[in-house]
């Protein structure tokens, strides 16, 4: 034989077997090596093949609710676990019969407090003299609109100048870009740089208002 070939078959003579493949039913697994001892040392499990393969496993050739059961009869007290090692609760065993419960409503809704009841009342009210505020706000502006007077630039600063000091919540016509005349409801605060600045009230924020472009002005 080839001095090559002898040396390859001899190396896969030393490879072969190391790695073992086999069939069981079933095993036993436990963190206690001291119990799997005793249960392989136990006369009573002699009709059963078991072989121990690990210091914390053992099979068995035995189908698993057999071997389970077995165990059980001989006072010990195994559990069962699927193939990824996951604790199967079965049936619980001589438990005392109870009468099943009644199912629970899910959403049932409780009575609310009377206090609860006169937040929501304060709150409906708000909201109503809130509305009704704003409506009347919005008629005395459009009328207020319709009756703006064609001031000058210097005539508009003069009367803004007046309605500051007052704090007088004002109406407003002013031009935008393209020459077009828009209504605005405003608080004035201050002059500066031939500018007002004003917080609007149809978006709540304090914005700069060039006075050349004010129209007319009336207070509300």
């Amino acid at each position: 034989m080839p001095q090559p070939l002898d040396y390859l078959i001899g190396d896969v003579a030393k490879r072969h077997g190391r790695l073992r493949v086999g069939n069981t039913s079933s095993y036993l697994r436990c963190e206690d090596p001291t119990l799997l001892t005793q249960i392989l040392s136990d006369k009573r499990l002699e009709g059963y093949p078991l072989r121990r393969i690990a210091p914390e496993v053992i099979i068995c050739d035995v189908d698993a609710n057999e071997l389970m059961s077995a165990l059980r009869s001989f006072g010990y007290l195994p559990a069962a676990e699927s193939s990824s090692g996951v604790l199967i609760t079965g049936q619980r065993i001589n438990r005392a019969k109870s009468k099943p419960r009644q199912p629970r409503v899910i959403g049932e809704l409780e009575s609310p407090t009377e206090e609860t009841l006169n937040a929501a009342l304060r709150s409906l009210r708000v909201g109503e003299r809130s509305g009704h505020k704003q409506t009347a706000l919005r008629e005395v502006a459009a009328k207020a609109l319709g009756n703006l007077p064609r001031t000058t630039a210097n005539e508009t600063l003069e009367m803004l100048h007046k309605f500051i000091v007052e704090g007088h919540t004002l109406s407003i016509g002013y031009a935008d870009n393209n020459g077009s005349v828009t209504h605005r409801i405003i608080d004035p605060l201050s002059i500066s740089a031939g500018s007002l600045i004003a917080r609007d009230h149809g978006t709540g924020e304090v914005q700069t208002f060039r006075i050349p472009r004010i129209t007319g002005v009336a207070s509300l």
